[in-house]
């Protein structure tokens, strides 16, 4: 008994604990700016540039949420997430080349952020290979979380 009195204290602030999960953080090739994808209970959040100090942060809620899945074919398992804000979208998207986990590990992982305005391709921001961790499927697996 006097072991499970610690994890009665415990369990409430687990229960209402609404923090963002991060399921992208990474640093741009060439920049100080970070990429941040991540989720709350009802919501989707982007944000970009210097850590700690994002000079863009965008949020919308997961059940309107612009996602394109993996279709399923081709070498490389992808999707995207997209955002918008004043006329300009900014396609977040994580990919994982199938051929290149086998071949060269190292860079088998690639993400970052194109912005688009009226359809066109305005800037791609990769992210560096040095320190880019996710996992295949992790915006759909957010947006589905309850």
């Amino acid at each position: 008994m006097r072991f499970l009195l610690p994890l009665l204290f415990l369990a409430p602030s687990l229960a209402v604990a609404s923090e963002d999960i991060q399921i992208l953080n990474c640093q741009i090739e060439g920049s100080k700016n970070h990429l941040i994808l991540s989720h709350n209970e009802g919501d989707m959040i982007y944000q970009f540039g210097p850590k700690g100090a994002p000079d863009l942060m965008l949020s919308e809620p997961k059940d309107s949420f612009k996602h394109t899945p993996w279709s399923g074919v081709g070498r490389a398992i992808w999707e995207a997430a997209a955002f918008e804000n004043k006329g300009y979208i900014y396609e977040v998207w994580m990919a994982f080349d199938r051929h290149d986990a086998i071949e060269n590990p190292d860079k088998a992982r690639s993400a970052g952020v194109t912005v688009y305005k009226d359809g066109n391709d305005l800037a791609t921001h990769h992210c560096q290979q040095s320190d880019l961790e996710f996992f295949a499927f992790s915006i759909d697996d957010a947006i589905n979380r309850n």
